[in-house]
C-alpha cells in the first residue's frame, strides 16, 4: 500500500470514512505496512535515529519490545 499520490490518499480516506488524512499519518501507515513494525515504534520515530546517507533507520533497543536494536533499510 503506497500513499505517494493525493489520489491514493483520498481513496484510502474514503475507505475509512474520513474526509482528510494528514500526510504524516499516511506515511506512518505506509511504514507500518512495509516494515511490520508496531504502531508505537513507527509513531515514535526520531530524526536522530535516521541515517539518510545509507538509507537506514536504527531503532534503539530501549524502544523495541524485544529489547534488541532493530534496523530498517
Amino acid at each position: 500500500m503506497r500513499f505517494r499520490t493525493g489520489r491514493s490518499r483520498r481513496r484510502f480516506g474514503r475507505i475509512r470514512g474520513v474526509k482528510y488524512i494528514d500526510p504524516s499519518a499516511t506515511a506512518c501507515v505506509e511504514i507500518i505496512a512495509l516494515t511490520a513494525l508496531r504502531a508505537g515504534e513507527a509513531r515514535g520515530a526520531r530524526w536522530d535515529e535516521m541515517d539518510v546517507e545509507v538509507a537506514r533507520w536504527t531503532i534503539p533497543a530501549s524502544r523495541m519490545k524485544a529489547g534488541r536494536e532493530f534496523s530498517v533499510f
